[in-house]
């Protein structure tokens, strides 16, 4: 009886003992299944799956699609008003001429008269008017050269005024000068004030001939006088004035620009 009752409690003291390994080993398993499922938690976030993508960088311009640059408005470029253009005639100016076989008509009221820009115009470092630019001036009036009358005594002078050919004064109106664009530049003899025809006075002038309006306190002069000339040939130098303040078209600008290599 009692060794029976000896070997019940070793046997009870073993399945105590068996009970708590089995107990301690199946937290220890809980313990390292736990931490093997966060392991790979966090290997599955920190790599990308194979089937993803990277993200595109926006930055790259590979990534970025093709953008038209912005329009810039162009703004409306402008001849200011009295801009000095030296042109040059290329016809001759002459009005009607007497000489002892009779008078001669040259110049005609209404006669189209050739103009070239002698130069280039800039106007803010662009190209406005460019050198050889065509234009046009019209003959208002041409005078018939004035009749001297002499006395008995002044007869020398008289024979001497009909052997001499006279040519009567002009009166001229500058029109226009074509720009850069094709368009026509209305154009004035003075700097200031409205367009007005002038009667031409031409007068050789540093090395060359010069036709202009009359100035009273310059042409009283004898030095000028005596440099005044009876017509004005072909290439005769003449400055005309840019009448009001012109707007050039935007589109014309571009191109101007363009073939500016501005």
């Amino acid at each position: 009886m009692s060794l029976r009752t000896e070997k019940a409690g070793r046997t009870v003291a073993l399945d105590h003992c068996m009970l708590g390994f089995g107990k301690s080993r199946a937290k220890c398993f809980t313990f390292l299944t736990l931490f093997a499922i966060a392991c790979l938690c966090l290997c599955l976030c920190l790599t990308p799956a194979s089937g993803a993508q990277e993200r595109p960088d926006v930055f790259s311009p590979e990534t970025q699609p093709f953008q038209q640059p912005p329009t810039v408005a162009l703004q409306t470029f402008t001849i200011p008003d009295g801009t000095q253009i030296e042109l040059r005639l290329a016809q001759p100016v002459r009005g009607m001429t007497r000489t002892i076989k009779g008078t001669r008509v040259y110049s005609k009221p209404g006669d189209k008269i050739r103009l070239v820009a002698a130069d280039d115009v800039r106007v803010n470092g662009l190209v406005v008017i460019s050198r050889g630019a065509v234009g046009q001036a019209t003959v208002i009036k041409a005078d018939p050269p004035p009749i001297n009358t002499y006395s008995y005594n002044d007869r020398y002078a008289a024979l001497a005024d009909i052997l001499v050919p006279k040519t009567g004064s002009v009166l001229l109106q500058l029109d226009w000068i074509e720009d850069v664009t094709g368009h026509a530049i209305p154009l004035r003899a003075y700097p200031a004030g409205e367009p007005k025809p002038f009667t031409m006075v031409v007068l050789a002038e540093n090395g060359g001939i010069v036709a202009r309006p009359p100035k009273l306190s310059q042409d009283l002069k004898l030095k000028n006088l005596s440099h005044a000339k009876q017509w004005a040939p072909a290439g005769t130098r003449i400055f005309g004035f840019v009448h009001g303040a012109i707007k050039i078209d935007p589109a014309g600008l571009a191109e101007l620009k363009d073939a500016q290599g501005n």
